[in-house]
């Protein structure tokens, strides 16, 4: 059974869902993935998150951001990589983050990104990051669910952390 095309951006910007296809030079970062046929899944736990971000990041050498977008049943309907940054930080942009959540219709979201030297200690950036997303989305009523952190194999969820904002 061939995979459902979910809402992905990409160098262009190309957000696919189902045969409609919606291009954006505004949102995501030059160098994506091309589209993705990202596995039809339910997001039980970081362990699924994690994978479905790993299909986008792949194994860069330096700091990359995704935005997983779900709908109400925490099924995937979409991913974009959103910025690519250096060896050890990334410029990332909310606009850029709930423009891709709002043209896929997402209900929620998870951010993703990784450390190339996999540490799994979140920066003070990381958390002011995680602040400023979170807080935009119970604005736009589009809830930040988690902020993994992905470290070689290990992942770190922010979310079950007790600075995870309230």
């Amino acid at each position: 059974m061939r995979a459902k095309k979910y809402w992905t951006c990409t160098a262009d910007i190309v957000f696919v869902k189902r045969d409609k296809k919606y291009h954006d030079n505004r949102v995501c970062e030059d160098g994506a993935a091309d589209l993705a046929d990202l596995p039809e899944k339910t997001i039980t736990c970081s362990n699924d998150a994690a994978d479905a971000a790993r299909e986008l990041l792949g194994d860069l050498d330096v700091e990359g951001v995704v935005v997983l977008m779900l709908n109400n049943g925490n099924r995937l309907i979409g991913a974009c990589r959103i910025a690519l940054g250096i060896n050890n930080q990334c410029a990332v942009y909310p606009r850029n983050i709930f423009t891709a959540a709002l043209l896929s219709n997402a209900v929620s979201i998870i951010l993703a990104h990784n450390h190339p030297s996999e540490t799994t200690i979140p920066s003070e950036s990381d958390w002011n990051m995680t602040k400023q997303i979170h807080a935009a989305g119970k604005i736009l009523q589009i809830p930040l669910l988690d902020h993994l952190i992905l470290a070689g194999d290990k992942i770190v969820s922010l979310r079950e952390s007790p600075r995870w904002p309230a």
